[in-house]
């Protein structure tokens, strides 16, 4: 997959250096800096597919009382979405700077077993679930190649996405964390391959943080009726995304 993604920027970078009728810091054939016929400014709308895989990393309370292993354990989720994009740029020589907002899936449901405090067959599940976002983003980024953008990108993004630790063991109630949300950055290259269509290959990592669910006692008599064992989940998410966007104006 990886090998996949480093030959599409190359081709990307290839087809922008060779593109025909284009001309130099992005602006149309005939025109300067100074006519403002820049084609990389306006409003586009655009859809995107994406390979995301997770890596988590969950902790259990450590208070040696409560006997369950404190890890941490680290278990990856990974899976194929899709999303849809609307952004608007604005460039100036040959730099744009731009917003967008995007909505779409990850599918990075998953998880895996940890150890825990009593003997087989009781154990710990860890997973994730969900896989909805929405992210609010700046861009920023050169003409370099004619027709070539590459750009950084950050901004914040929100999901729908819930973490949790689960004994198969009676007599508890597994109360997961609320839905992640973070601090999101990275970049990409985008080619423009007529005065309307843009294709774009991008990198992101969504920083989700770490957030706190639990394991609440509601009928084992080994330890207290409402004892709630927590557990912590530090989450991220890196995604490779390939789209098109079409301008509207």
């Amino acid at each position: 997959m990886r090998t996949l993604v480093a030959a599409l920027a190359l081709a990307l970078g290839a087809s922008g250096a060779i593109a025909e009728g284009s001309s130099p810091r992005g602006y149309i054939a005939g025109d300067g800096p100074s006519s403002g016929a820049a084609l990389w400014t306006g409003a586009y709308v655009g859809a995107n597919i994406n390979y995301s895989w997770a890596d988590v990393e969950v902790r259990n309370n450590l208070n040696p009382a409560d006997g369950v292993p404190p890890g941490p354990w680290s278990y990856g989720t990974e899976g194929l979405g899709g999303g849809i994009v609307f952004g608007y740029n604005k460039q100036f020589s040959a730099l744009v700077v731009g917003i967008e907002v995007e909505g779409g899936s990850m599918n990075v449901d998953g998880g895996a077993k940890g150890p825990a405090s009593s003997m087989v067959p009781f154990f710990q599940t860890i997973d994730l679930e969900g896989g909805l976002y929405g992210t609010l983003a700046a861009r920023l980024g050169v003409v370099l190649a004619e027709r070539t953008l590459f750009y950084g990108k950050a901004g914040y993004t929100w999901t729908d996405i819930t973490a949790s630790q689960t004994t198969p063991k009676p007599g508890y109630l597994t109360n997961p964390t609320g839905a992640l949300h973070g601090f999101t950055y990275g970049g990409g290259i985008e080619y423009m391959a007529d005065a309307r269509v843009t294709l774009r290959l991008e990198y992101l990592r969504y920083d989700l943080g770490k957030s706190i669910g639990d394991q609440e006692n509601v009928g084992d008599f080994s330890s207290p009726i409402g004892y709630r064992f927590t557990n912590s989940h530090d989450v991220t998410v890196d995604t490779v995304k390939l789209g098109i966007n079409f301008k509207m104006n």
